[in-house]
Order: C-alpha cells, then sequence, then structure tokens
C-alpha cells in the first residue's frame, strides 16, 4: 500500500543562507586586529542582529505549518498559506493536506463496511456504548424490537434484569463475553438466547459491546409440545381405549354367539375410534399452529371466500339439526394477511361449536364488518380491524366458564361435548391461530339466549413484535 510522505527537496540554498553569517564572523575575527574594539564590537552585534531575523523567518515557517495543521483538523477546506522563506514549506503544506484527505475517506470507509457487514447478520444484532446506548442495530433486530432504536438506552429497549446484568458484567467486569437466556411476554411468547461481547476498538478510550440474539422458540416449543402431547394424549384417549378394549372382551365372551350386541358393540368401536382419530388430529393441529405461532402469516386472504367456503362445508351438518347458516358481510370487505387455511379452520371450527349447541331449527349468523372503534383492549395500536362474528341462539355460556373457554380440553359441559364429538381442542386452535395473527378473540354470552364469538384481525400487512419490551423471565 502506497504511504503519504514528506518528500525529500534541496536545501542548499538554505543552508547555503544561514552559512554566510558564519563566513563573516570568521572573517570578522580574523580582521580584530585591524579594526578597534569598538568597531569590532559593532559588528558583532549586526552580525548577531542578521541571523536572528533569518533564523526567525524559518520558524516564522514552522508555525504557520503547525496553524494549518490544526486548522485543517476541523476545517477541511483550510486554505494553503503562503512560504515566507523556506523552500520546503509548499511540500509539506500538500503532504498535510493529501493525508487529511485520505484519512476521513478512510475511516469513512471502514464505518460504511461495519454497517453494511451489520445489516446481513441474520440475527438481531445489538451494538452498545460503554454509556449501555444502542449504537448500532440490523434490519432483523429493528423488526423485532421496533424502530428509532439509536440512542435509547439498552434497558428502554429490552427490560429484562438477566439481559442487562450480563451487559454490566461484560463492560465493567473481567469477563470479555457471556450468555443469557430470556423470554418475550407479548404479544407472543418467545424465547432467546442472547450472546453478549465486548469490542475493544482501535483508538477507543472505552469498549463497546455487541448483543447477538438467537431465537430459540421454536426449540422450546417443540420441547414443550412434545411433553404436553404425551400428557394430553394419555389422558383423553384411555377413555375410548377402555371402551374399545370392553367391547372386543365383550364380543370374545358373552356376545360370541349374539349378532345383534355384536353389531351394536362395533357401532360403538367405531365411534370410538373416529373420537381418537378426530383428538389425534386436533392434536396435530394444534402443535402445528403452536409451533410457527411467533413468525407472521404472509398470505393474502379474501374473507368472503372463506366464509362461503366454511358455510358450504357445514350446510349438511346444519341441517340435519334443522339449522340455517345465514351470512351477512359488508360489502367491499378488505382482503387481510393472514394463513387461509388456519382462518377456515378458525371459522370452521366456531360454526362447528355453533352447530353443536345452538337450538334446533334455529339460525346461526357469520358477519363480516371493518371496525375503527370499539376494538380490544388487547389490541392498543391497531385503529382498524375486520371483524368476523359467530353468533348462535342456544343455551348460552356462564359468566364463571368464560375465563377459561380458550384453555385445551377445558369444557363447560365434558359429558355432552364427549357426546357430540367434541375434543376439547377446537376453542384452544382457534386462540393460537389468532395470537398468530396478531388478532384478539372476544366472547359476549347470556345464559338462555345465546353467544357471540368474534375473531377481530388488523387490517394492513403484519405488524412487526410490538417494542414493548420483554418481562423478566415471561
Amino acid at each position: 500500500m502506497k504511504r503519504d510522505t514528506i518528500p525529500l527537496v534541496r536545501v542548499s540554498r538554505p543552508i547555503t543562507i544561514l552559512s554566510l553569517p558564519v563566513v563573516v564572523v570568521l572573517s570578522t575575527l580574523v580582521a580584530l586586529d585591524a579594526l578597534t574594539a569598538r568597531a569590532a564590537f559593532i559588528s558583532a552585534v549586526a552580525i548577531v542582529v542578521v541571523l536572528a531575523y533569518m533564523v526567525r523567518r524559518h520558524f516564522d515557517d514552522l508555525d504557520t505549518i503547525r496553524d494549518y495543521a490544526d486548522d485543517l483538523a476541523t476545517v477541511p477546506d483550510t486554505p494553503a498559506p503562503q512560504a515566507h522563506y523556506a523552500q520546503i514549506l509548499p511540500q509539506l503544506v500538500a503532504a498535510i493536506r493529501r493525508l487529511a484527505r485520505a484519512r476521513p475517506g478512510r475511516s469513512a470507509g471502514a464505518g460504511q463496511l461495519a454497517e453494511i457487514g451489520l445489516e446481513q447478520l441474520p440475527d438481531p444484532t445489538i451494538v452498545l456504548d460503554a454509556d449501555r446506548h444502542v449504537t448500532g442495530v440490523n434490519a432483523v433486530a429493528r423488526q423485532l424490537l421496533g424502530p428509532n432504536l439509536i440512542g435509547r438506552d439498552l434497558a428502554a429497549v429490552i427490560r429484562n434484569p438477566a439481559l442487562l446484568k450480563a451487559v454490566d458484567d461484560v463492560l465493567y467486569g473481567p469477563g470479555q463475553n457471556t450468555k443469557v437466556e430470556f423470554s418475550f411476554a407479548v404479544p407472543v411468547e418467545r424465547v432467546f438466547s442472547a450472546r453478549v461481547a465486548r469490542l475493544v476498538q482501535e483508538g477507543a478510550n472505552w469498549p463497546s459491546v455487541v448483543i447477538v440474539l438467537y431465537d430459540l422458540t421454536t426449540v422450546k416449543r417443540s420441547e414443550q409440545m412434545r411433553s404436553d402431547f404425551i400428557a394430553n394424549a394419555s389422558h383423553e384417549l384411555r377413555t375410548p381405549l377402555s371402551v374399545l378394549l370392553g367391547c372386543v372382551q365383550t364380543m370374545r365372551g358373552p356376545a360370541r354367539d349374539d349378532p345383534e350386541a355384536q353389531a351394536e358393540f362395533f357401532g360403538l368401536m367405531e365411534g370410538q375410534a373416529q373420537r381418537m382419530a378426530r383428538l389425534v388430529d386436533d392434536l396435530l393441529a394444534l402443535s402445528r399452529i403452536e409451533l410457527n405461532e411467533h413468525t407472521l402469516p404472509d398470505e393474502d386472504v379474501d374473507i368472503a371466500d372463506v366464509v362461503g367456503h366454511v358455510a358450504d362445508v357445514l350446510s349438511l351438518a346444519a341441517e340435519a339439526r334443522g339449522i340455517r347458516i345465514e351470512t351477512g358481510l359488508a360489502p367491499l370487505l378488505p382482503r387481510v394477511t393472514g394463513d387461509r387455511e388456519e382462518l377456515v379452520q378458525v371459522l370452521q371450527n366456531l360454526v362447528d361449536n355453533a352447530i353443536k349447541y345452538a337450538a334446533a331449527d334455529s339460525v346461526i349468523r357469520v358477519r363480516g364488518r371493518v371496525a375503527a372503534e370499539r376494538i380490544p383492549p388487547a389490541l392498543p395500536n391497531v385503529s382498524r380491524c375486520l371483524v368476523l362474528s359467530v353468533e348462535d341462539r342456544g343455551e348460552g355460556i356462564a359468566p364463571e366458564h368464560l375465563p377459561r373457554l380458550t384453555e385445551r380440553f377445558y369444557r363447560v359441559d365434558t359429558a355432552r361435548s364427549r357426546q357430540m364429538g367434541g375434543t376439547g381442542l377446537g376453542l384452544a386452535i382457534v386462540k393460537h391461530v389468532v395470537n398468530r395473527h396478531r388478532g384478539a378473540l372476544t366472547v359476549e354470552s347470556v345464559p338462555g339466549k345465546g353467544s357471540t364469538f368474534s375473531v377481530w384481525l388488523p387490517l394492513g400487512a403484519p405488524r412487526a413484535l410490538p417494542a414493548p419490551p420483554p418481562g423478566d423471565g415471561g
């Protein structure tokens, strides 16, 4: 690499000029015996004055160079000074100006390369200064934590004591790096492992810190779902398996030669097998939805198409109980960003529940509209929603049951639910799908009159995870 150097120049003339007074002094000493003492003293003083004047001119040029370098550090366009005496001054000025122009360019280039490298990192990355203020952040971190992060204290971005302590330990303690695990509590729980490392930059008086976040949500959910599946499946499958075993034992024993009893038991076995199949299907669907709950859907969905599809699929089940499905959608409903198959499952579960629990020979109403007011408190930053409502005229639900309706395997009437083929997972699936769409589910019910289930879907592109910071362990 070529370096900026101060060029070597010929300095014979300055040396010759500065040597003249010395020659004069020597000549004077030789001629002292021919002069009076008074004349010699006057000549010596004159020589010293002339010598001091010429040397002073050169020192003036050096002062000029020093002042020029100081000015150039703050004002890049400072004009070059004029030399009074030294021929080397223009070359020195040119070299200083080249250095001044090259050095900021290299610094800016390095900073730009650092920013580009930060943006290309696949995981959320945050850079902090010694005061714990954000000095750098990449696009993935902005999507996770929100915009306008530069200059903010980390405590205002992620209020998690474990992470803040890890950063302080790296900044002020002996350790160079550490790792900590923490959770985001809202809107959907996410688990991260944070790698915190100290950065010592060249020329910096204080260290900085880089934080890289690794999303462990999928891994943690898989572990939890595995244990939940085993616990729930073993409990819910025990009853139909017991019925099947009882039927088999009876058919091998007392009912071995009884065709009518065998036909009855075959019907029971088929019903319990179908119940187990529905249970397994719902468990797998719930596991799949929970696994992806922290990721935002990105399809463009026509809600009118979803409503029409569900009404057609469930029309026969409704007619079997004398129930009519009535749809009423506001004109020109906007499309929503979501997952079509999941939204179909949400509406299908709600309408299917309404068919089971509505009064015979009644009407189930499915409504769709746009709402800009009375939006649920669970959506504080949303101004407009598309609202899907399913209204039935049935027995209604007592107030004490409403808070627990979306718990898995929770049933208001266990015996009746199982008799109707329910698995206890329908509303749990609805809740998790709505959470993935960053929406809300509301339930209004009056015992003896009926219930209305409403799904609120925010309009517009899916929002990034909101800026509200995670709790301290979630």
